[in-house]
């Protein structure tokens, strides 16, 4: 998967009352609905699963948009992406005029691993803003950029609710279909993306603390162009 620079991008909608409340957005559907109720056991293999999660990713209107072997043992991550929630400007009774500039949507992400007795399938959904996915507190790395926007905006349109609701719409039809044998146990570790992006990110946060401590502006601004890009 080609992995776009992660940044620290401010995505804002435009307030023509300047002192509205802001709010970053920061709920994925796995956040709301914890580890072991985003992900279920299967008795399938790996390819079977895949084709499954997304033909129901699909039937919801979701297109499928990569999907990799993302793991020595087979693992294979999938992404799904949805865009068609557009909003135009509105007024409210409170005289509070919002302006998007974009459109909301949403992104998913389903590993299927492989098992002894067949596989699991972790799924993670998020809100996305003209494109841009947050960064969220779940304890998946994936590539993200920070959102910050108007709070009744994030609350009405970004809360991850609309993900919850397909996250757990899927994986209770895999259940309903007998693909599904169980969630997914407390013990096993979160999904990531691959190692090697997982690895940049961690590198370039440390060299960021380390350019940010440094006090000479000639050595700080040397230490910032070696910063990794990933």
């Amino acid at each position: 998967m080609a992995h776009s620079r992660v940044s620290l991008v401010l995505v804002a909608a435009l307030l023509v009352h300047l002192t509205a409340c802001v709010a970053e957005v920061t709920a994925s559907s796995r956040s709301l609905l914890g580890p072991q109720q985003s992900g279920a056991v299967t008795g399938h293999s790996v390819e079977d699963t895949a084709r499954e999660v997304t033909r129901l990713f699909e039937v919801r209107g979701y297109a499928l948009v990569d999907q990799h072997v993302d793991a020595p043992n087979g693992e294979r991550v999938l992404k799904y992406s949805k865009t068609n929630r557009l909003l135009a400007a509105d007024r409210g009774d409170d005289a509070y005029t919002y302006t998007l500039s974009g459109d909301v949507g949403s992104v998913f992400y389903a590993w299927v691993t492989p098992t002894e007795a067949g596989s699991t399938v972790s799924v993670l959904g998020k809100p996305t803003l003209s494109g841009v996915e947050p960064c969220t507190h779940d304890g998946v790395t994936l590539p993200c950029a920070r959102i910050i926007t108007n709070q009744i905006f994030v609350e009405a349109h970004l809360s991850a609710h609309l993900e919850v609701e397909v996250a757990h719409g899927v994986l209770s039809q895999l259940a309903l279909e007998g693909y599904a044998l169980g969630p997914i146990p407390a013990s096993a570790p979160p999904p990531t993306s691959d190692a090697g992006f997982v690895a940049c990110t961690a590198a370039r946060h440390q060299a960021l603390l380390k350019a940010v401590a440094e006090p000479d502006k000639d050595k700080k601004r040397e230490l910032l162009d070696q910063v990794p890009r990933c």
